[in-house]
């Protein structure tokens, strides 16, 4: 038990001197969790409503957002 809390002091030691990188990679991590969830709204959407004349989007933008969408997520990811 003793080698454990010596254990920890040394990774927390660590932690302390890096809490930036730490702290950026936490907000990045929130926010890849963020897009996740976005992903499958928009394909559900699209599923939902088709590719039909009509919409309130234009047709060339679906790729470019499914393609972003999956940029954004890959590079918070990274």
């Amino acid at each position: 038990m003793k080698e454990l809390d010596s254990t920890a002091r040394q990774l927390l030691g660590y932690a302390k001197r890096e809490w930036r990188v730490l702290a950026f990679a936490l907000v990045f991590f929130v926010l890849g969790g963020a897009i996740e969830p976005a992903i499958p709204a928009l394909f559900k959407k699209l599923i939902d409503s088709g590719f039909k004349d009509g919409l309130d989007y234009p047709l060339w933008l679906v790729p470019l957002v499914i393609v972003g969408l999956f940029l954004l997520r890959g590079g918070m990811s990274y």
